[in-house]
């Protein structure tokens, strides 16, 4: 038997359970595992296999078999115990090996079950437990995920695994907010033109006349520079300081002759005009010999 066991209690007090919700808990909550594992030492191999299974509710032990020694096991308990707690903090974490990413994993196990269900798990330190699983052992550790506690811990962990830099965004504006009050700071939403995320751009008041120049046309496209706050987790910008900001002046007929005339050369021999009109050509050739081809 191994030492590093874990009891999974799913629809606590019902009768089964739906196939497509036991695989969605079970693909993840296995990721999960795994991950513990390669936190912990990497030089750990193995898989984790399902046993024990109770009638009722979905009971069983989660059960690592692969090449793992006592001390491992004590590790991997230990970084799977500090990762369930409620009341966890991320020093304790660090202490134990246990990545972000493993934490957020962690949140992701809960995704298929409803607001007032729970996943119910037992650390198991050397003992079996009994037959109905509801006698606590000694040395037990027990703990509840559910769909609220989820969406919190995904939420701090987003809010926190952060890392700031100089830069710009570009955008289109959404959303103005004006209020002074001390838990809202004034500040516009911006959608991202290459992902098209909201991202919340915190402004001086010196900076108020620019972005109400940018709400003149519900299509203008602003840049904003400032130090902006994203997330290491997805590689995300969250939120910018706004230092400065210009709005892209529209595109109008002609623009396209000035910018040619920047460069003179570009064209060659030819005048802007015979340029552009060669390129339309070259394209529609293209076009018809595609449509040919297909």
């Amino acid at each position: 038997m191994s030492d590093l066991r874990l009891r999974i209690e799913l629809n606590k007090g019902g009768i089964g359970i739906s196939f497509h919700k036991l695989a969605e808990i079970s693909v993840e909550a296995e990721i999960f595992l795994r991950m513990i594992i390669s936190d912990v030492d990497k030089r750990i191999t193995g898989t984790w296999i399902a046993k024990d299974f109770d009638n009722n509710s979905v009971d069983f032990t989660a059960e690592f078999s692969g090449n793992i020694t006592q001390e491992q096991a004590v590790l991997c308990s230990n970084a799977l115990d500090a990762t369930m707690k409620e009341d966890f903090d991320f020093a304790a974490l660090e202490q134990h090996r246990v990545r972000r990413a493993t934490l957020l994993q962690y949140t992701k196990i809960a995704k298929p079950i409803a607001p007032d269900e729970a996943i119910h798990f037992a650390i198991l330190n050397g003992h079996k437990p009994s037959k109905n699983g509801a006698e606590k052992k000694e040395g037990e550790k027990r703990h509840v995920l559910t769909k609220d506690h989820s969406i919190t811990l995904a939420q701090k962990i987003k809010l926190t695994d952060t890392v700031s830099f100089q830069g710009s965004i570009q955008g289109v504006i959404t959303a103005l907010f004006k209020d002074q009050a001390i838990y809202c700071k004034p500040h516009f939403r911006l959608r991202e033109l290459y992902s098209e995320a909201l991202i919340s751009c915190y402004y001086t008041p010196d900076l108020y006349e620019k972005i109400i120049y940018g709400l003149h046309n519900k299509d203008s496209v602003v840049h904003v520079a400032g130090m902006i706050l994203a997330s290491r987790t997805e590689r995300k910008p969250l939120s910018i300081e706004v230092k400065k900001i210009v709005v892209a002046e529209p595109y109008q007929e002609g623009d396209l002759g000035k910018f040619i005339g920047c460069a003179p050369e570009a064209t060659g021999e030819l005048t802007t005009e015979q340029f552009i009109e060669n390129i339309r050509d070259r394209h529609t050739d293209n076009v018809i010999q595609n449509e040919e081809i297909t």
